[in-house]
């Protein structure tokens, strides 16, 4: 007897039951993972985004706006400060960020805009 619904089951009908199971859980996964790839994708694109970039030289760190290249870890961007200024960027996987005047900076991404 089924102790949820007091019927007996067949083997067979236990074995379908589990056979359907099996389908929606691979399909729950396969859409976990779709879900997963697309949010990596659109993360990693480039545009506008309000980043925390911190002058490592002089430890000061300032909320800014940033033109960044979809590849910015290891291309180029602008920061843009609030006084009107801009500051051009090249960063590396190996070397992190460095400006036109050879300061280095650390940039993290805050949120897209």
């Amino acid at each position: 007897m089924d102790e949820f619904t007091g019927t007996k089951k067949t083997m067979q009908e236990k074995l379908a039951e589990l056979q359907h199971d099996k389908k929606v859980l691979t399909i729950a996964i396969a859409v976990i993972i779709a879900l997963v790839m697309a949010n990596y994708l659109w993360s990693n694109r480039g545009g506008t985004f309000m980043v925390q970039a911190c002058n490592n030289n002089s430890d000061k760190c300032y909320t800014l706006r940033a033109k960044l290249s979809a590849e910015w870890r290891a291309a180029e961007g602008t920061l843009f400060f609030s006084n009107g200024g801009s500051l051009d960027f090249s960063c590396s996987e190996d070397f992190g960020c460095v400006d036109s005047n050879d300061t280095n900076w650390t940039i993290r991404k805050i949120n897209r805009l």
